[in-house]
């Protein structure tokens, strides 16, 4: 992701399964799209202090409320003068 913008800039295969849809659809898309209020705000955290700290963190969400378990880490890391963010995600479990 791009830590200020917040948008996925690359997608893995396994992000394209996860939210059914191709890696170029993904691109440009903001972190986690769909999410309810509740987990955009856990995530938003998530993703400011991981930029603010320069530290990663992890945090546990549902995409929707009826929705699997998920563990979300966010590592901040520079690439060509761009602070960056590799987000994680998987099923908790």
């Amino acid at each position: 992701l791009d830590a200020h913008t917040r948008r996925v800039l690359e997608a893995n295969r396994a992000a394209t399964r996860l939210f059914g849809a191709p890696a170029d659809v993904l691109g440009g898309l903001p972190a986690l799209p769909g999410l309810s209020p509740a987990a955009q705000a856990a995530l938003e955290q998530l993703l400011a202090q991981a930029r603010g700290t320069g530290r990663a963190g992890e945090i546990r969400l549902r995409l929707q409320p009826e929705g699997p378990l998920l563990e979300v880490s966010a590592t901040p890391f520079r690439a060509e003068h761009s602070l960056l963010l590799l987000l994680r995600v998987r099923e908790s479990g």
